[in-house]
């Protein structure tokens, strides 16, 4: 899966160009708006992956990629208030110890609790969120994101579990490559846009696979009691 995945992205005639308009509009994404038109086109990626496409779509439908985009974008938003607000707490804890003048030894600890209990729980919830994100770009409902019982099958998948530890594997060493990219000046922090782009679109790539694989997972049959019963 993973060579045919970081393969992907150079398929297809158009795929250096889609690689040019992805790493550009990710190199502006501090902007926010380009950063819409990035997501829209990774629902896209993601309903390839499950379709087991083997050439990555193309940027095109600029409208409804935006609309895609915000919406994507405030799927994500919403599974991330958890920990933002537990970050967000943390912090108003500490300002105020210090704003009254005693942080003392129990602020650290109750900073570096609430840091720690934020990360865990934004782990669990990345872990939720590219399957949340591949059913609504299988369905295009945004409440599809939020469907428990139809998530909760693929979530505790093997096929799913071992296609976000790859995907994770990838956006982590493209992060680190990225990092390393930027200690060069101007240069660096372009390519590092590029390679930010091109490991996201396999990252997705994967998750798509993965969610579909762990959707076709045949159910577990029927215990003998109960069709006694029946």
């Amino acid at each position: 899966m993973l060579e045919e995945a970081i393969n992907y992205p150079r398929n297809g005639d158009d795929a250096i160009e889609t690689i040019l308009i992805g790493g550009l509009l990710t190199l502006f994404g501090f902007l926010l708006f380009p950063l819409l038109f990035v997501y829209g086109y990774l629902m896209n990626v993601l309903r390839s992956g499950m379709a087991f496409s083997e050439e990555p779509p193309t940027f095109e439908g600029w409208g409804e990629l935006f609309v895609e985009g915000l919406k994507t974008f405030a799927i994500s938003l919403a599974y991330f208030l958890v920990p933002l607000a537990i970050v967000a707490v943390t912090a108003g804890g500490v300002l105020l110890s210090v704003l009254g003048g005693d942080p003392g030894p129990g602020t650290a600890v109750g900073a570096l609790a609430g840091l720690s209990l934020a990360s865990v729980v934004s782990l669990v919830f990345y872990y939720v969120l590219p399957a949340a994100l591949a059913n609504f770009a299988r369905t295009g409902r945004m409440g599809s994101a939020f469907a428990v019982s139809e998530l909760r099958p693929v979530l505790f998948s093997g096929a799913y579990a071992r296609g976000w530890l790859l995907g994770l594997a990838v956006l982590f060493a493209a992060g680190v490559l990225a990092g390393l990219l930027n200690a060069v000046p101007l240069v660096g922090a372009v390519v590092a846009g590029f390679v930010i782009f091109y490991a996201v679109v396999v990252a997705f790539y994967i998750y798509g696979q993965a969610f579909e694989e762990a959707s076709r997972a045949p159910e577990p049959p029927e215990s003998t009691a109960g069709q006694a019963i029946a």
